[in-house]
């Protein structure tokens, strides 16, 4: 090997191990790009891995994610559970009295003349009407235990059997007070009741509540 031939080999090495030197201090003094470059590449797979997140996937951000399933469609809707149904009443059918020979039946609906409301389980009672003379006018008189009497159920209805032919009234008893039943007109429910009879009274009110 020539002198000058030596020399160009010499400075070939030398420009290498300087430029390997120059690449190692440049990594050392410049650590940023190396942390972008893994912290860019963190992102790009937190992002990946929302945008396919199945329900057994969990996100690697703080705040919840809501993944929709047949459960809970909506995001933040708790999954419903079946409920024990509540007790419902249930009322059926309201028979019509049938006619007796001897006696006569009523029937009909208690409403509120206020509101028009359906009144339930009020006491009504058959409440006899004697005339008093010489003047013309009238009294009722009802006996609690032996006058014929029912209770309105929970849609108004009532029926009152077994009544003896006569002059009647009907008188319904309030938490408050006693009050005489009037029709839709507001007149007091007048009844004169034959045996072998049924009657439907139609709706019937009172001043209640």
């Amino acid at each position: 090997m020539t002198s000058q031939a030596f020399l160009v080999s010499m400075k070939l090495k030398h420009l290498f191990l300087f430029s390997l030197s120059c690449l190692v201090l440049g990594s050392c003094n410049n650590p940023q790009s190396s942390n972008e470059l893994q912290q860019s590449y963190s992102t790009e797979t937190s992002i990946n891995s929302l945008s396919i997140a199945t329900p057994d996937a969990q996100s690697a951000y703080p705040i919840p994610v809501f993944l929709l399933t047949e459960e809970s469609p909506y995001p933040g809707e708790s999954v419903r559970r079946e409920q024990t149904p509540t007790n419902t009443i249930i009322v059926g059918d309201f028979p019509t009295p049938e006619s007796k020979p001897d006696v006569a039946n009523i029937f009909g609906i208690l409403k509120s003349a206020t509101d028009g409301m359906i009144l339930g389980n009020m006491k009504i009672y058959i409440a006899e009407i004697v005339p008093l003379e010489p003047d013309g006018g009238y009294v009722y008189t009802v006996q609690q235990n032996s006058s014929p009497q029912t209770d309105s159920d929970l849609l108004g209805r009532f029926a009152i059997l077994d009544i003896p032919e006569g002059e009647y009234t009907l008188i319904i008893r309030t938490p408050l007070v006693e009050q005489i039943a009037v029709d839709i007109n507001g007149a007091p429910i007048h009844l004169i009741l034959s045996a072998g009879k049924v009657y439907d009274l139609g709706e019937i009110f009172i001043d209640w509540p």
